[in-house]
């Protein structure tokens, strides 16, 4: 009998230390996830990159948080098209005044990854996924190869997920010990 009681009390304890661990989750996630919205809303990549684009990828974005709730360290997947890449640099930096991050001093000490999911079709022309238009059979042979060629490249989702221990600081690693944060899509793109 007494083996079990201390069984219990044990358990109770570990449990016990893991909740404490893991305390303060919510707040971040809620606070990641305002943060995530408001940098969507600020991301406008350059309008003639985006308008010879034809791309569906996905970004793994890759950050620290310091003690004090702010954005540390923030990488891309290196595979990251470069006007992405400066879009999402200067969104951040738009949005980082007003982002003050609830953390824990154990989840302030952890990295954590943002996947992001980006559709630019702009470029891809011959009206992609629908049926042809008025416009399509004004276009050069020339210039229809030149679509097809862009629609054939469209996905690049396999080469990102391939990349995801791979980011633009420099940092190339067999594994990553993070917080893997809930996938976000961005919707239309305003410039």
């Amino acid at each position: 009998m007494k083996a079990i009681i201390i069984t219990l009390i044990l358990t109770a304890c570990t449990l016990a230390g893991f909740c404490q661990k893991t305390s303060g989750i919510g707040p971040l996630l809620d606070d990641i996830n305002l943060m995530s919205l408001k940098m969507i809303k600020e991301y406008h990549p350059n309008r003639d990159s985006v308008d010879n684009s034809c791309q569906e990828f996905c970004v793994f974005i890759k950050f620290n948080i310091s003690a004090k709730g702010k954005l540390t360290n923030i990488a891309y997947t290196r595979t990251t098209p470069a006007f992405v890449q400066q879009a999402l640099t200067k969104a951040f930096k738009a949005i980082e005044p007003a982002v003050k991050i609830r953390i824990t001093s154990q989840l302030a000490k952890r990295t954590y990854i943002l996947p992001l999911q980006l559709i630019h079709n702009e470029g891809c022309g011959l009206q992609y996924g629908s049926w042809p238009s008025p416009e399509d059979e004004k276009l050069t042979e020339e210039m229809k190869q030149v679509y097809k060629d862009r629609q054939l490249r469209f996905s690049h989702s396999p080469v990102s997920i391939w990349n995801i221990t791979h980011f633009t600081d420099g940092n190339r690693t067999d594994a990553i010990d993070c917080i893997l944060l809930s996938p976000l899509r961005s919707g239309g793109i305003i410039f």
